[in-house]
């Protein structure tokens, strides 16, 4: 947060948590053994507000707890009381001293005594830890060689001369039980008087890599041997064995019980968004969600994409020629906690507002090594939240492989896909189903198949009730009640007319089931994973029970998808469409983000633009709809080829929902002027303003028709909507002139 917010974010939280009967400011700086409560930006993890620390020092991006925290402090109050209060038993040895901070107040280290912190085991979690994340910020006074910090017998960090970081694992061992030591030095040094984001991964389950991320810049080895992360630890700041220790100050201190990706240690670097809603929880009173503008606008025009920018915008674009509203709407889900990211997973709605997510191409964000794994997933998206099953049984790990769920028998089917981790691609012929209320996996051996297949169409056919699988023009059907795989045809290819088409639908089509045509359908392809030449844009209908595959010519589909494979796609219960997103041409070129519906009934392909577009992905069987929220839900892919994701984006589509923004301005920094807005509304579109102002940009008065003329801050509400006959209304510039 840029300083000159800080007084204003110091009055919102102070309004926020004091109670009826607050004591005067004075008395907030005097020690205390409660806190105000929490608070949480965007939202996101927890972080404490101390009733001894200076609120108004509480900028964006702290760290906070996330579910799977094991210790954090903030070192904005005393040391064993922040201990105290997260309710545990620790305890800290040494004689810590507070000092200036990244956020708030930090711990100084002295170089010369070491701080131990004992974290125990926690029952509440259930299941021993198999990964460890820890992060700080580390500002030295000076460089190595010294000890930065340990977790005795489990990691350790020095710091060279040079200031580079190094990481090492002693606990590795190979399969003759001989010590295996792994070590990993940073990308970038730390610097005197520099503040730094420092994050280590202990991965030997999933990834089985140890990883040391400084300022968002990664490196990763590869695991000698196993490694037994301990249910019981403790972090060890400062001097260790024979090294003198860091001296300098530390912040923000975090350990979890999990693999972090490096996409989350970069995100405490980021900037905050134009508009941020910081959630607040006052000890013993409700939640208070409050929001708090970083992007105002202090010219007295906006009339260009980066001050359109300033605002948050929702199904509203912004170009050279202004605002103008579209058709679907993108938000990222900041979710806690996300699985390691992946590609070419399974994932499948289960109902109850969950989706199952397994395996794929598993691997650091940023950094090889990738792993086919074996983990489970549920994605809550109501309360957009992650869960991952302990289970003791589970298909072997493995990737491109779809999934689909029966309602009616309460089941989802996973059945071939590959491991490819060592270069090798190693098919699999088993089929596993997911008990969906007992959440357990069962390998059903009778239903094993004489090959393997994957990157295929799996869907559930409710009038048959039946799976179906497509690959190409072969067609085979699982019956869960006999648990048994049956071929479908020879499925004859035919064009529109009826007559025969020599050639065949191509490996790794998309697809889904239309509930409105009885069919499947089918588009893109390659003949070459290869070669982007190699792709196609083919579109087919499949009626399972004439064994009959219709190709459809682009004169009757219209404009389509550029040839692809492995794109979003999910069925629109809602308005009887698929809609589709982004998409991949070969390994190695660069992924797309553009966004389609096709109409099964009408046999058209329509193009649309949204608000607020992910970066280009692919990597997909699947983009689930949630038809009771009327949002698509897309999880993890991959952005290119050394980029893989785990991001949470959801999705509005509809034509005839209004676009809406909002901006503040600034009036302080420009002279007394008149209210404009210069504006396009085509057919009977509209455009709607209502405005209200405030003294500090925390209290607001009521919305009005007409813009208040008083206070320093104004506030404006855009909406857009759009015509009976799909008019899109614009606005070229609006502001004071």
């Amino acid at each position: 947060m840029r300083k000159r917010d800080r007084g204003l974010l110091a009055l919102l939280l102070l309004a926020a948590c004091r109670p009826e009967e607050a004591p005067p400011p004075a008395a907030l700086a005097e020690p205390s053994r409660s806190s105000f409560g929490t608070c949480s930006w965007r939202p996101g993890a927890e972080i404490p507000l101390w009733s001894d620390a200076v609120v108004g020092e509480i900028p964006f991006g702290q760290l906070g707890r996330t579910p799977h925290t094991r210790l954090y402090l903030t070192f904005d109050t005393d040391l064993a009381h922040e201990l105290e209060v997260q309710g545990r038993r620790w305890s800290a040895a040494g004689s810590p001293t507070r000092a200036p901070g990244r956020y708030g107040s930090g711990l100084a280290l002295d170089g010369k005594k070491p701080l131990a912190i004992p974290v125990p085991g926690d029952a509440a979690l259930d299941v021993t830890p198999h990964a460890w994340t820890l992060e700080l910020w580390v500002k030295p006074d000076e460089l190595g060689p010294c000890s930065v910090l340990t977790l005795p017998g489990l990691l350790t960090l020095t710091c060279e001369a040079s200031g580079l970081l190094v990481l090492r694992t002693p606990g590795g061992r190979d399969a003759e039980d001989v010590p295996r030591a792994t070590t990993v030095k940073s990308a970038v040094p730390l610097a005197i008087g520099r503040w730094s984001h420092v994050g280590l991964v202990l991965d030997p389950r999933d990834t089985e890599s140890l990883r040391l991320v400084v300022d968002g810049e990664a490196r990763a080895r590869e695991l000698e041997g196993a490694v037994v992360a301990p249910a019981d630890l403790a972090v060890v700041l400062g001097a260790g064995g024979p090294k003198r220790g860091l001296a300098g100050v530390v912040d923000e201190l975090r350990l979890q019980a999990r693999a972090a990706n490096t996409d989350e240690f970069q995100a405490a670097l980021e900037e905050p968004r134009p508009l941020e809603r910081l959630r607040i929880t006052p000890s013993g009173r409700e939640p208070r969600e409050l929001e708090v503008w970083f992007g105002v606008q202090r010219a007295p025009r906006i009339d260009g994409p980066e001050a359109w920018q300033l605002g948050e915008l929702e199904r509203a674009v912004a170009d050279e020629h202004g605002l103008r509203r579209v058709d679907g709407a993108w938000r990222r889900i900041d979710a806690c906690d996300p699985p390691v990211a992946r590609t070419t997973q399974a994932n499948v709605l289960i109902g109850d507002h969950r989706i199952l997510l397994f395996g794929g191409e598993t691997r650091d964000s940023h950094y090889r090594p990738m792993r086919n794994t074996d983990d489970t997933w549920l994605f809550d998206t109501v309360a957009e939240t992650w869960e991952r099953l302990p289970l003791d049984l589970a298909p072997a790990g493995r990737c491109h492989q779809a999934a689909a769920f029966s309602p009616e028998h309460g089941v989802v089917v996973l059945a071939g896909g590959f491991n490819i981790e060592d270069g090798t691609r190693r098919p699999f012929q088993d089929t596993w189903l997911f008990h969906v209320a007992e959440r357990r996996w069962e390998h059903v051996e009778e239903a094993d198949l004489p090959y393997g297949f994957s990157d295929d169409v799996v869907v559930y056919h409710p009038r048959l009730r039946r799976f179906v699988f497509v690959s190409g023009n072969q067609v085979r059907t699982f019956d869960p009640a006999t648990r048994r795989w049956e071929s479908v045809g020879p499925v004859r290819v035919v064009d529109e007319a009826g007559a025969a088409r020599h050639s065949r639908p191509e490996p790794a089509m998309i697809g889904g089931y239309a509930p409105t045509t009885d069919e499947i359908v089918l588009f893109g392809g390659s003949r070459d994973p290869q070669d982007d030449t190699q792709f196609v844009d083919d579109v087919y209908v499949l009626d399972v029970e004439a064994a009959r595959m219709t190709w459809l010519a682009p004169s009757t589909t219209g404009e389509r998808p550029s040839p692809r494979v492995r794109s979003g796609f999910g069925w629109d219960a809602k308005r009887s469409r698929f809609v589709l997103f982004g998409g991949v041409r070969s390994q190695r070129s660069v992924r797309m983000d553009d966004l389609w519906s096709f109409d099964p009934a009408t046999r058209r392909w329509s193009r649309h633009e949204a608000s607020n577009t992910p970066t280009a992905r692919g990597g997909y069987h699947g983009m689930e709809y949630d038809p009771e929220l009327d949002r698509f839900f897309l999880l993890c892919g991959r952005h290119s080829h050394a980029r893989f994701l785990a991001d949470a984006w959801t999705l509005s589509l509809d034509e005839r929902a209004p676009g809406r923004t909002r901006h503040v301005f600034d009036r302080s920094a420009f002279p007394e002027r008149a209210w404009y807005a210069d504006e396009e509304t085509p057919g009977d579109s509209a455009v709607e303003l209502r405005f209200r102002e405030s003294a500090d940009a925390v209290l607001w008065t009521e919305w009005t028709a007409t813009p208040p003329d008083g206070e320093r801050y104004l506030e404006v509400e855009l909406t857009l909507r759009p015509g009976s006959q799909g008019e899109v209304p614009r606005v070229a510039s609006m502001g004071f002139r």
